[in-house]
C-alpha cells in the first residue's frame, strides 16, 4: 500500500489511531520473503521495500497459518485493528469484529469499525 500510493503508512495510522504499536504476523512476513524470490522487476522493488519496512515493526503470531488467517488471529487476539486492502480479508476481519483501516483514494487511510 504506501509503495503504490505514496503513502506515509505510519503516520496515517497515527492521525487515525493516536499512539499504535504496529505488529506483523508471522505468516505474513513469511509470504513477503516467498514473493521476493519469485517477483521481478517493479513488483519485486515493491516486495524488498515492504520487507524493509516490515523490518521496523514487531513480529507476532504462529507460523503455519496463511497470511490472512494469521491477520485474523492476531488482530483478535490483540484486540488489535488490522490494515488491509483485501476486499475478501476485510469482510472476514468484519465478521468477527475487528476493526479495519484501508486505503481510501489513492491518499489517505480510512477506518472501518
Amino acid at each position: 500500500m504506501p509503495f503504490e500510493c505514496s503513502i506515509d503508512l505510519e503516520a496515517e495510522l497515527k492521525r487515525l489511531l493516536g499512539a499504535i504499536l504496529i505488529v506483523v504476523p508471522l505468516s505474513v512476513d513469511a509470504e513477503l520473503r516467498f514473493l521476493a524470490t519469485k517477483a521481478s522487476g517493479e513488483k519485486k522493488g515493491r516486495v524488498m521495500a515492504a520487507l524493509k519496512l516490515l523490518d521496523r515493526f514487531e513480529k507476532a503470531g504462529v507460523e503455519g497459518l496463511s497470511a490472512d488467517d494469521a491477520v485474523v488471529m492476531t488482530a483478535l487476539k490483540r484486540k488489535g485493528v488490522a490494515v488491509t486492502n483485501d476486499s475478501e480479508l476485510r469482510r472476514r476481519l468484519r465478521a468477527v469484529g475487528v476493526p479495519v483501516v484501508f486505503l481510501k483514494g489513492k491518499q489517505q487511510l480510512f477506518l472501518e469499525e
